[in-house]
């Protein structure tokens, strides 16, 4: 999980918690995942197998309540 500063209504910030689905640094690593891909967080693979986040894009989103 990682915080977030968002910006809302009438341009006030709040924070978000975030689940992440792939390990910091993925980014350098191929492209394309693959189906057994080891840069998955165990909770990134849930949602991959679940399809939770086409679903739901927010689903992994909690308000901090700023």
């Amino acid at each position: 999980m990682f915080k977030q500063e968002r910006t809302g209504l009438r341009e006030e910030s709040f924070m978000i918690l975030k689940f992440r689905s792939m390990r910091v640094g993925s980014e350098k690593g191929p492209k394309y995942t693959s189906t057994n891909d080891d840069r998955f967080t165990p909770i990134g693979k849930f949602i991959r197998k679940t399809r939770l986040w086409m679903s739901c894009p927010s689903c992994g989103m909690f308000w901090l309540g700023i």
